[in-house]
């Protein structure tokens, strides 16, 4: 149908355009990066806290690098933030240690799973500089991604 075939093409503009890419990266940053202080914070084991550490490292800088290119294209943060965004992870406040580091990785996977598919898209965008960022930072999300389908898989065997 004609209404089909104008719903695919709009998806299909939204998912490669630069500035779409680019005020998604802005909104997430700020639970991505709350969530990651957790997981420093809070996780009971080395390997969660040092993930943590690594995912807030990452998450900072990529988050200036966006911002400037944001900047370029007058896109800016939001001057409020989602409280739904910030607060999706403060339960894991509550949480005692073992079963925080169990939803930790839960949620985790959650958001970098949107984000592995976000940052393809943008690997195809417009924008050269959109581009390369998001092919330096794909790989690195896939790592941190994969190393916590494995700490999920080795809990699972261990339950």
């Amino acid at each position: 149908s004609r209404d089909a075939d104008d719903e695919q093409v709009s998806t299909k503009e939204t998912t490669y355009n630069a500035d779409h890419f680019l005020s998604y990266a802005l909104n997430a940053s700020p639970a991505k990066l709350s969530l990651a202080r957790l997981a420093a914070e809070r996780g009971s084991c080395e390997e969660i806290r040092d993930l943590g550490i690594m995912m807030m490292k990452e998450e900072d800088e990529v988050a200036k690098k966006v911002k400037v290119l944001a900047a370029k294209r007058s896109i800016y943060p939001p001057h409020k933030f989602d409280a739904n965004a910030l607060n999706e992870f403060g339960n894991l406040h509550e949480d005692v240690p073992a079963e925080f580091d169990k939803q930790f990785v839960v949620r985790a996977i959650s958001v970098l799973e949107k984000d592995v598919d976000m940052l393809r898209h943008a690997t195809e965008c417009e924008d050269r500089w959109v581009r390369l960022l998001a092919s330096e930072r794909l790989p690195l999300v896939e790592q941190q991604l994969a190393q916590l389908r494995f700490i999920r898989e080795r809990a699972t065997k261990g339950d």
